[in-house]
Order: C-alpha cells, then structure tokens, then sequence
C-alpha cells in the first residue's frame, strides 16, 4: 500500500505569520492555506 504524504490538511493563517504558516505547511504536508478569517 503506497503511504500518502500529503494532502486533506488545511492551514489558517494571517499576513503576519506567513513564514510560520510556510514552515507547518512543509512539516505536516498540508495541502491547503486560508485566511485565518475563514476565507
């Protein structure tokens, strides 16, 4: 069985704290970004 990597994690996040967002983004494998606003 091929082990999934990445995908169905959606990261909130705000303008101040792009970076911090970008690290989890590559730490958890997530596969989406939003507004922190719910957008």
């Amino acid at each position: 069985m091929k082990e999934q990597t990445k995908g169905r994690v959606t990261i909130p996040t705000d303008v101040d704290v792009v970076p911090e967002t970008l690290e989890l983004v590559e730490r958890w494998g997530a596969d989406a970004i939003r507004d922190c606003d719910g957008t």
